[in-house]
């Protein structure tokens, strides 16, 4: 992987157990456990471009554990960290046409203008820590809790060549023109 944009990054696990919210019991106990899964020991070997987007006001993960992050990626051929106005949380706007632009950047490839944004709704409480009302677990599952099966995909834009964006059909969502 050439490019990576990490939203919310996170390194040294043992530090978030004990300095953030994320909690001992969401973490493994045993450090061995806890160092197989630990950024801090894997970001060092990544040797492609990697930008950091990190919240200010996360308490969950703390800033301090992004900042261990964006300094662990010494093998790097660019890295870059990003600071937002944020708590544990990055909504789309917060990020989104900085990694456009970045994985769009150096190729020389032209990507059309996305309507992403228009068609997502994320609401603005999302990521306080207490289910609004205007939150389900759709739409903010780390504030409103429900056992279910999340299947999440990786979209990576320095593939697309160009897309369509559909509102309608969820199923042509993306469709190559």
């Amino acid at each position: 992987m050439d490019k990576a944009e990490l939203l919310l990054a996170a390194a040294n696990l043992s530090y978030v157990k004990e300095h953030g919210k994320v909690g001992r019991a969401s973490l493994p106990q045993d450090e061995g456990e806890l160092r197989q899964i630990d950024p801090l020991y894997f970001l060092p070997k990544y040797e492609g471009a990697v930008h950091f987007h990190c919240g200010k006001h996360d308490d969950l993960l703390t800033p301090e554990a992004c900042e261990f992050a964006y300094e662990a990626a010494t093998s790097a051929k660019e890295r870059e960290i990003f600071w937002h106005d944020t708590g544990h949380r990055m909504p789309l706007e917060e990020y989104f046409e900085e990694a456009l632009d970045f994985f769009t950047s150096g190729g020389g490839r032209g990507v059309a203008p996305s309507s992403l944004l228009d068609i997502v709704e994320i609401p603005e409480t999302c990521g306080n820590g207490v289910c609004d009302a205007s939150e389900s677990w759709e739409s903010c599952p780390f504030d409103c809790r429900r056992e279910v099966l999340l299947v999440g995909f990786q979209l990576h834009l320095e593939e697309i060549v160009k897309v369509e964006i559909d509102g309608g059909d969820e199923e042509a969502l993306l469709r190559p023109r």
